[in-house]
Order: structure tokens, then C-alpha cells, then sequence
């Protein structure tokens, strides 16, 4: 009589293996993922002044690039602070700028310092915070 083995203990093996490199795929493909960055920005004014499109009595224009440094587009709402007796807005005249911007994307906004009798115009200070969209 010829021993007849069954075919249970081979099948359980081959789901097993299967699982294991199921479960190995699953953890190297967690760990390869892409990160994802949060947006923030960027800012940095240049120092030197620039041409002003408009040139007002005692106004200095400056540029200000800003680079959002996530991975993901996102809005980003920005304020202009002025140095001492100085006052500053940004080339449209507003105090604050709302722009939106692409991983990796950099936007250069214009801003105007206005100073009065012998003060010396200084870049202003801009600050940007992320914003839902």
C-alpha cells in the first residue's frame, strides 16, 4: 500500500512565506516613502534698495523673496514690520499680503519704506505664516 501524504502542511507553508514577504514589502515600502514637509517660508529682504515703481517723496522700495520650503503647495499669509521711525507696506500699500505658492516656489514681493527728515530707511521686516487654503 502506497503512503499517501496530504497536501495541507505545503499549502500552509506557501501562505506563510507569502505572508512574510507580504509583511517585508509592507515595511520597506513604509519606510521608502516620500516625507511630506510642512509649509513654512522662507523670507529674506534684500538689503539694498531697489527702483520703486512710483517714487514717492522719502520712500525707499525694497524686494523680499519668499520660498515655501514644504513639500506641498499651500497659502501663506504675510505682514510687513518697519524699523524704528520708519513706516513700511508692501508695493500695493497694504500691511498685509496673502499669495499662495508651490513646493519649492519663490515669490519676490516688493515693499516700501517711507522715512522722514534725516531717518535712514531700513529693509523692513516681513514675516509669513502658513494659511489653510
Amino acid at each position: 500500500m502506497a503512503s499517501e501524504r496530504s497536501a495541507a502542511p505545503y499549502i500552509a507553508i506557501a501562505v506563510l512565506v507569502l505572508l512574510i514577504v507580504s509583511a517585508i514589502g509592507l515595511v520597506v515600502a513604509m519606510w521608502m516613502r516620500p516625507t511630506v514637509e510642512p509649509a513654512s517660508a522662507l523670507v529674506a529682504t534684500n538689503r539694498v534698495p531697489i527702483a520703486c515703481t512710483s517714487p514717492e517723496r522719502d520712500t525707499t522700495c525694497f524686494d523680499t523673496q519668499i520660498v515655501n520650503q514644504g513639500s506641498e503647495p499651500s497659502g501663506f499669509s504675510c505682514q510687513v514690520i518697519a524699523y524704528g521711525d520708519t513706516a513700511a507696506t508692501f508695493a500695493d500699500g497694504a500691511p498685509t499680503n496673502e499669495l499662495t505658492l508651490g513646493s519649492n516656489e519663490t515669490a519676490h514681493i516688493g515693499t516700501i519704506v517711507t522715512a522722514h527728515g534725516d531717518v535712514e530707511p531700513v529693509a523692513p521686516r516681513v514675516q509669513c505664516a502658513p494659511v489653510q487654503t
